[in-house]
């Protein structure tokens, strides 16, 4: 873009004045040229994309040819008197200006290029490579000074000038290289660059003229504003001498064609070489100024029309490009075969180079010689005959053959007379030693055929011709003849008869058929499943059929029982979830107009029995629901096992809901009645949910999450229930599992909190103890207690996970306690464990590593179970309790009286403390039979040796009643509401007794 693209009229006449004539060549930096009539020139290179715009002053700026990327240019002089610019980096296209010269210079292009194209194609031909550059060269040549002629802008025509040389450089150098392909000879890598020098120092100097002025010494625009007036340096000079040397030396090496041709390449020759004089001459008249017309148009790319039609009509009247004299000459030549050539009495008339090679004969001394005596070893020719030999060279192999050359008939004798031999030699040697390996590799695939453990046929037609020893032992056959002669179908079973057919038809057109599965009848009739293998061999030279096969029986039954496990549930033999997903989605799409009844169940009560009698049990429980299920469908329908104690039934070819209603019914009645697992009686009952869809208005996943959905409103609803999904059901299950999600991330950012209530000794009323008590600080809900979460945590499996995250915040905060208070009594805390934590194996080694860890003596813990963890034959639980317990660990049963658990197990049970339910307490001060069995738990524990603490004590009235019963310990919100961990430390440095709730 110019640096000033507006200027000052008085600037611009300066600038004008100060520039009587344009500098040489094209300036390549931001320099400003003055010529008249316009006051000032500014030229700049910024990209290739080329756009203009008018910067318009008062005057319309006249049409201009598209200049080069970047240019500005002063065009007159505006109302105002500023300098009007036109700059071409953005804005309307530039056009050329007429003229008589651009549209047969583009025509002569594109029939140079049309020639240089059809010979690129024939590029394997001599010399075709070397047309192709000459006649591109030619029309780039052509399309340059199209452009230079049409050009209005003074630096565009020096700038297609210079791209024309682009081809005018390589033009000679291409005619000289076609001359030596054409007549036969070879331009070597060296003499082939050292030719080339020339023409690209030149280009070098053609677009750096400005510098130095030794290709253009002046150039100015000439009349008419057609062409540019050059006046030629020394080095055009130099380089246009050295063009027509090797124009001519091209020349001549054509012609030399002409003088050892037949009539047909002798009229190539012709056209060739007049094709290329025309240009060459029109040239000569252009440098020397003859032309009396206009002496400033060179004639040269016109002239390279003529060339290439010229060249066009020798391409389809004498095919050149398609034969040129060397090729018979090329032929003899390169092939690697002897040929040399006897006359009648056997004497060598002429040899090719390949004979001296093959069969070690000096060129100069056989000529004239008979062959016997020529080559070491050949005996005397017959005059007709092929035959093998390794005359010559007794290390390889020979394939002569013999064309005998017959006189023309004379008058002295009557038809044709032997005129001698034209002998070939062949070297075959690698061709013998690849059938020696054949024969040799054949021999090995025999033996390896006979030892292959596979079963190998070889057939013909059908019929076998060969069985190997394994084929003969899978078909039960005695011995190969047994099948030799007999078709091979005789062996496939009916079924798959017509396929093995086709498949050995194919055989014979493919070479091989891709591994198949098939059936094969043994000769004993038994049927045995077979992969089979079809390829086309060759044996002894004879095409033949292989059948290649294996028996595979005892692996389909291997992959259909994997098959069966995939989709099958292990433990109960019901499909499985898989299954169960696919059939539901092929039974909605197929179309049917019955709707389809999708049921789930979910076991009440399963996890109670399996944590309190063992996975044994809960393995056998649901098996025996299994059964049960299976009873109460059709054999159409579908009982299948999700996973866990969740099972789902589907029905098809339903009418109404009633249907489904019915087998819900019927299914929540069967399994409620009671199991008996290894003589123990126990009872389940099921929530069962149900979803309805249609053939194409449901899909698979959405029906089981309604069911899903359905099933915990029925679980909510409580008792032996089903539920039919409405609308609104799947509320409540996305509540659900947004609770579970939330607790998984209220595990991960440590959202759980230890609140501590004290535990008092009645006798005293001292603080004996703390019982830690979770809570969730949920980040939108403020702090929930238990009874909002636990269930939930329980169900999603974190109970654990919280567990021993929570027991190691509460050691840890006693370990502090513990340090605060240096020669106080330890304290005692109390904390809950589930009976699935219990029974887990890392828990005891888990929490004995946390007390060391935090520098604590057991006896600070006291750990809280419920009767259920020592319910049942599982004696894990009470393995884990011993061994806490013979560590020091404390261990109370929590929340007695509310389960299920006997007297004589609870004797067995290594605990310190019975801790009485609320639900106990609260009807101590009113209700006489409340009074009497907590009167009786109190007794009972006194009597096992167990201290007893009553838990939720609400009211003075409780704590009398307490009292009077002897009750050891007690808390609840008589005494103090669960407190924040600072609170619970402020208590426990006063040791003060209780004066009612806080």
């Amino acid at each position: 873009m110019c640096r000033e693209k507006v200027m000052s009229s008085s600037k611009c006449r300066e600038r004008s004045a100060s520039c009587s004539r344009v500098r040489p060549g094209f300036p390549l930096e931001v320099s400003d040229i003055c010529q008249p009539p316009f006051f000032c020139l500014c030229v700049w290179f910024r990209s290739r994309e080329v756009r203009l715009h008018y910067t318009r002053r008062g005057l319309r700026p006249p049409p201009v040819l598209r200049e080069e990327p970047g240019l500005v240019r002063c065009l007159g002089q505006g109302q105002n008197g500023a300098c009007i610019t036109c700059d071409l980096t953005r804005g309307e296209p530039l056009t050329f200006q007429e003229n008589p010269y651009s549209p047969a210079l583009f025509l002569a292009a594109v029939v140079s290029l049309a020639v240089a194209v059809y010979s690129v194609g024939h590029r394997r031909t001599p010399g075709a490579g070397a047309m192709a550059l000459m006649m591109f060269s030619a029309g780039l040549w052509s399309v340059g000074y199209a452009l230079e002629i049409g050009s209005l802008g003074f630096a565009q025509k020096i700038f297609w000038a210079k791209i024309q040389y682009l081809g005018i450089c390589a033009l000679p150098y291409s005619v000289a290289a076609f001359g030596v392909a054409y007549s036969g000879r070879r331009l070597g890598g060296v003499w082939g660059s050292l030719l080339a020098v020339l023409p690209l120092f030149t280009l070098g100097l053609v677009f750096t003229n400005e510098r130095h002025g030794l290709i253009w010494s002046s150039v100015s625009e000439g009349p008419g504003n057609l062409f540019l007036d050059l006046e030629h340096g020394p080095a055009f000079w130099i380089f246009w001498v050295y063009s027509y040397v090797l124009v001519v030396t091209g020349l001549a090496l054509i012609t030399t064609v002409i003088f050892r041709s037949q009539r047909l390449y002798l009229m190539q020759s012709l056209v060739l070489i007049l094709g290329l004089l025309v240009p060459w001459l029109g040239n000569s008249i252009y440098v020397l100024g003859l032309l009396p017309a206009d002496p400033n148009f060179d004639l040269t790319p016109l002239g390279f029309t003529v060339t290439g039609l010229l060249l066009a009509w020798g391409l389809f009247r004498f095919g050149l490009l398609d034969m040129v004299p060397v090729a018979h000459h090329r032929i003899v030549e390169s092939i690697n075969d002897a040929v040399f050539v006897l006359d009648s009495r056997g004497r060598i008339l002429d040899l090719n180079p390949a004979t001296a090679t093959l069969l070690n004969v000096p060129v100069p001394l056989a000529v004239g010689r008979k062959a016997g005596e020529a080559i070491v070893g050949l005996e005397d020719l017959p005059e007709t005959a092929n035959f093998e030999t390794r005359a010559g060279n007794p290390e390889r192999d020979y394939e002569v053959s013999l064309t005998p050359l017959e006189r023309k008939p004379s008058r002295m004798l009557k038809g044709t007379t032997p005129g001698g031999l034209v002998v070939i030699f062949r070297d075959v040697s690698e061709r013998k030693k690849a059938e020696r390996k054949l024969k040799a590799s054949e021999e090995r695939y025999r033996r390896l055929v006979e030892m292959s453990p596979d079963a190998i046929i070889v057939h013909s037609a059908g019929v076998v011709d060969y069985i190997n020893a394994a084929g003969v032992r899978s078909v039960g056959a005695s011995t190969v003849g047994d099948l030799v002669g007999r078709s091979v179908l005789d062996l496939v079973h009916p079924d798959y008869a017509d396929r093995m057919a086709e498949r050995l038809r194919r055989t014979y057109e493919d070479d091989y058929e891709s591994a198949a599965e098939e059936k094969f009848v043994r000769l004993d009739g038994r049927v045995m499943d077979v992969e089979t293998a079809v390829m086309s061999v060759s044996r002894s030279g004879v095409p033949v059929s292989q059948l290649v096969f294996r028996e595979i029986t005892e692996r389909k039954v291997a992959e259909e029982r994997l098959t069966h496990q995939a989709f099958h549930d292990l433990l109960t033999g019901l499909p499985n979830r898989s299954f169960f997903t696919r059939k539901l989605s092929v039974s909605l799409e197929s179309g049917t107009s019955g709707r389809v009844g999708v049921l789930f169940l979910d076991l009440d009560g399963f996890k109670l029995v399996n944590d309190s009698l063992g996975h044994e049990y809960g393995d056998s429980l649901l098996c025996a629901v299994a059964e049960r299920l299976r009873s109460c469908v059709r054999p159409e329908d579908t009982a299948a096992r999700m996973g866990g104690d969740e099972f789902t039934v589907l029905l098809e070819d339903l009418h109404d809901e009633a249907e489904v209603e019915v087998v819900a019914s019927r299914i929540a009645s069967s399994l409620s009645r009671p199991f008996v697992i290894a003589d123990n009686e126990v009872s389940i009952t099921a929530s069962i949910g149900i979803a309805l869809g249609a053939s194409g208005e449901s899909a698979a996943s959405e029906m089981l999450r309604n069911a899903d959905a359905a099933m915990y409103e029925a679980k909510r609803a409580g008792g032996v229930r089903y539920r039919v999904f409405r609308e609104g059901m799947s509320d409540a299950s996305l509540r659900d599992l947004r609770l579970r999600n939330e607790l998984r991330r209220a595990v991960r950012e440590g959202e759980f909190v230890v609140h501590y209530q004290p535990k008092v000794s009645l006798p005293d009323g001292g603080i004996a103890g703390l019982e830690a008590l979770l809570r969730w600080q949920h980040p939108e809900k403020g702090l929930l207690g238990p009874r909002h979460f636990i269930p939930a945590a329980e169900e999603a499996g974190l109970m654990t996970e919280i567990g021993v995250s929570v027991l190691g915040d509460i050691l840890r905060q006693l370990s502090l306690w513990s340090e605060s208070l240096p020669g106080s009594p330890p304290v005692t805390v109390g904390v809950n464990i589930s009976a699935r934590q219990i029974r887990h194996p890392a828990l005891v080694a888990r929490t004995l590593a946390l007390l060391e860890e935090n520098g604590l003596s057991p006896l600070n813990l006291e750990l809280e179970v419920t009767e259920d963890a020592f319910i049942g034959r599982d004696e894990s639980a009470l393995l884990a309790m011993n061994r806490l317990r013979e560590a020091g660990v404390k261990l109370s049963v929590d929340d007695f009286g509310t389960g299920y658990s006997s007297l004589s197990r609870l004797r067995n049970v290594p605990i310190d403390t019975i801790k009485i339910d609320g639900a106990l307490i609260s009807g101590l001060d009113h209700d006489p039979e409340g009074y009497r069995i907590v009167s009786g738990l109190i007794e009972l524990a006194h009597a096992l040796g167990k201290s007893v603490v009553a838990e939720s004590v609400e009211s003075r009235a409780q704590l009398d009643r307490l009292i009077e019963l002897g009750c050891d310990f007690a808390q609840g919100n008589y005494f103090w509401k669960p407190l924040e961990a600072p609170e619970a430390f402020r208590l426990l440095t006063g040791r003060r007794p209780p004066g009612g709730g806080t």
